[in-house]
This record gives C-alpha cells, structure tokens and sequence, in this order.
C-alpha cells in the first residue's frame, strides 16, 4: 500500500524534531519505511523547507568530533563520508581548521591519557588510543618527546 505523501512528510519531521540528519541518513530512515520514491521526495521537501542542511551539519559534527572527542582532522572528514556528507562540504568544513594536529594530540593527551604515560604499558595504550582517533605516528611520538621534556610545553599553541 502507498502511503500519503503527508504521512511520510510528517514523520520526517518528526524524526527531524528529535534530532539532525543528514539528507543520506533522512534519506535511508524514510526508504526503509515508505521506498525509494516517498523518500526522496520527502528529502527534497525538508530541503527546500530549510530544515536539512548538510552544510550545517557537517561543520557541527566535525566541531564536535575534533572538539570533544579529540579526533584528527582526517578521522573526522572520514566520519562526515561515512555520514554521506558530500565531499565538497567536507573539503569546504575541514578546510576552515589548521593542520596543526601536535596540539590538539597534547590536548587529548593532558584531558584523557596524562596519567597512563608513567609506565610502558600506559605508553602504549596511549598511542593506540591517539592512532584509532586518526593521528600519524610522527606526530604522536613528537608530542610525547616534547611532553617528556617539558610539561608545558604546548600552553603556549593553544
């Protein structure tokens, strides 16, 4: 049975009202439910309505991923892809950051991992935590020396 092009407008906004999505990830929910055609023309609607914007999206996930989750810039534009965020926002919202990753990896360090540095174990587990959020080995080991040598060293980046 088709649906009205009214129900599956109304539970997108419903599902729009309790959180964001992006066009793919709108797309996917209502596909499941109503098919390919209702969706799509549902997507286009809350488009054209203002209430998605992938753009907007991306640049507040991609704070949030590499704000508080302290991931690297490139692990956060590989989550935006996965999100099926279009590769020209991507470009455009990881433009905006500098490249510099050391101190953003001795923020994620002094916040999360500080205590664990003592002993070799602690080391290691620290620089796995730091590989899987997308920082280089260079970098890592960069920060740790420096760190090493001197606490503060990275006050003066931030």
């Amino acid at each position: 049975m088709k649906e009205p092009i009214e129900a599956v407008r109304g539970y997108a906004i419903t599902l729009l009202s309790r959180r964001a999505y992006t066009e793919a990830g709108l797309y996917e929910k209502l596909e499941v439910r109503y098919g390919e055609e209702a969706a799509a023309s549902a997507v286009a609607r809350m488009t054209e309505l203002g209430l998605l914007d992938d753009e907007d999206y991306a640049r507040r996930y991609f704070s949030d991923l590499t704000g508080r989750k302290g991931m690297s810039k490139r692990r956060a534009a590989q989550e935006l892809k996965r999100k099926g965020i279009d590769a020209g926002i991507i470009e455009a919202v990881t433009g905006e950051t500098p490249d510099d990753a050391q101190p953003m990896i001795a923020r994620v360090i002094k916040r999360r991992y500080a205590r664990y540095l003592d002993d070799e174990k602690g080391r290691r587990k620290t620089i796995n935590a730091l590989l899987r959020l997308g920082y280089g080995y260079g970098d890592i080991f960069a920060v740790l020396r420096n760190l090493e040598a001197d606490e503060n060293y990275y006050e003066d980046w931030e």
